[in-house]
């Protein structure tokens, strides 16, 4: 009896032993079979076009209070010239930028033969809020602001590897950079003044900068 119980001690324990390795194995094994990670690629893109040209800010010009009427040629220099900033998202056809001016009138009697110019002696003209380097500026023109539309700066036609005139631009005078030209002749006193239409066109131009 003793034999056969300790027979059947054994026989449970090597069923234990047995099914305890068995469950190490099949372990084991699970973990041997797991996934490696794997990565893979997508893309996306973007299809971006030319936005709308716009001209931000023109010019305001001042020439003081105090310039006193001459019998002889007279230049009186002016006293405050504003930016002018011209905004081209992606354009690559070129743009101009054009101005015209009315007569000078202090409302009853007008400087028929005086001249307007504008002259940019500013050593650092431009500036870009979109990081355009000095090589892709537009080139200022010295204008004499008439009737006729005076070509104040201009941008070529550009590539995408020469983006010249191509993102935004602020073109800084100088304060003295506009002149008013009396030439002899009556003037009566009062404040006199001209109107100024500036033109931003799509595509280079190259008018008259003379009266």
């Amino acid at each position: 009896m003793r034999k056969q119980f300790l027979n059947s001690k054994l026989a449970k324990f090597s069923s234990v032993l047995t099914a305890t390795l068995l469950a190490l194995g099949g372990a084991s094994a699970f973990a041997g079979t797991a996934s490696a990670a794997t990565t893979t690629t997508s893309q996306t893109s973007a299809t971006l076009t030319p936005g709308e040209l716009s001209l931000d800010v023109v010019p305001q010009i001042d020439f003081g209070g105090t310039n006193r009427i001459s019998t002889t040629q007279a230049s009186y220099s002016s006293t405050s010239v504003g930016d002018l900033a011209v905004s081209n998202p992606g354009n690559l056809g070129g743009w101009s930028v054009t101005v015209v001016g009315t007569p000078f009138t202090n409302g009853t009697s007008a400087l028929k033969t005086a001249t307007l110019s504008l002259a940019n002696t500013s050593s650092e003209k431009y500036t870009s809020t979109t990081g355009a380097t000095s090589a892709y500026f537009p080139t200022p023109a010295d204008a004499t602001i008439t009737g006729t539309a005076a070509l104040v700066e201009s941008a070529p036609a550009a590539t995408v590897t020469n983006p010249v005139g191509v993102g935004q631009f602020s073109e800084a005078f100088g304060d003295a950079d506009a002149t008013l030209s009396i030439p002899p002749t009556t003037v009566l006193p009062g404040t006199y003044a001209s109107t100024l239409t500036w033109t931003l066109a799509s595509t280079p131009s190259t008018p008259s900068t003379t009266a």
